[in-house]
């Protein structure tokens, strides 16, 4: 893996600080925009976006095209917005995005200065933007990212039920990403304290509850005293459905013993969760 690959995939896995130490040590002897990218990123993301406002604005003056670089910068603002209440840092953020959708429209700057510019109360002009950003959109039936601008764009048009749509669309695409998946609910918390968000889309990207199991294996046919007995299995199984759904559970770390374990990994998998095994012993000896 490359030292690129690696510095994002630690802002992945939400890795920050990681992040931000290993691409200082790669600053250090490569000149490269990405690493320099994910270093202002990354500093944001773990709690100073002051420095990384500091650091990423030199950049970006030499890089006003690159969509990458003026929403990272445009993401940094909107951190300081959230921090601090002040128009001037929303006002920030949405000209940063704003300029660079001009530029390059580029539906990722677009969306950003469409909803920017509706937190900053300039709603009329969110409203042209998200106009424009979804005729640049080109697959947005198939590409997440595409059908999650689009769900915002009719959101901040006021198409209730198209939005509706796109998102749930948007959410089905996602799977099991929750990176991706909670990037957005980020973005419907923040957007909904100025416009309202549908209760159905909150709870779709809603971040997932995680349980760990652990239970009884099914009795030896020669076990003097029943403790799981097996004509329990399928009311048992249909249990531990019902509960993660109640739950809204999606993420599960189980061993595999026989019994409650893999019934609890079959129902991880009936509610379309993300499932996660850990053996006790060397997978040979288990």
């Amino acid at each position: 893996m490359s030292d690129i690959a690696q510095l994002e995939n630690l802002i992945y896995l939400g890795h920050y600080a990681q992040a931000r130490t290993r691409a200082q040590d790669l600053l250090q002897t490569q000149d490269d925009l990405r690493i320099k990218q994910i270093y202002a990123l990354s500093l944001s993301k773990s709690g100073v976006p002051e420095a990384a406002q500091e650091y990423l604005e030199s950049i970006t003056l030499e890089h006003p095209d690159d969509p990458e670089t003026m929403g990272i910068l445009g993401g940094i603002y909107k951190e300081l917005f959230k921090k601090n209440q002040s128009s001037k840092y929303a006002l920030l953020s949405r000209d940063t995005y704003d300029k660079n959708f001009q530029l390059t429209k580029n539906y990722y700057t677009g969306i950003n200065a469409a909803s920017m510019s509706t937190l900053a109360g300039q709603a009329r002009r969110g409203k042209e933007i998200a106009k424009e950003v979804l005729t640049v959109l080109k697959d947005p039936e198939h590409d997440f990212w595409e059908a999650v601008t689009q769900a915002e764009a009719l959101l901040l048009l006021k198409e209730r039920a198209k939005s509706v749509e796109a998102f749930l669309r948007a959410r089905k695409l996602a799977g099991t990403d929750w990176g991706n998946i909670n990037s957005v609910y980020n973005q419907l918390w923040l957007l909904k304290h100025y416009l309202p968000v549908p209760d159905e889309v909150l709870r779709a990207y809603s971040p997932p509850v995680v349980v760990a199991f652990a239970g009884h294996m099914i009795d030896h046919p020669n076990r003097p005293q029943p403790r799981f007995p097996a004509f329990l299995e399928p009311e048992v199984k249909r249990a531990l459905v019902n509960a993660l759904r109640t739950l809204n559970a999606k993420i599960g770390y189980c061993s595999l013993a026989c019994g409650g374990d893999i019934m609890f990994a079959e129902a991880v998998e009936e509610v379309g969760g993300e499932l996660n095994l850990f053996l006790p012993f060397k997978q040979s000896d288990f």
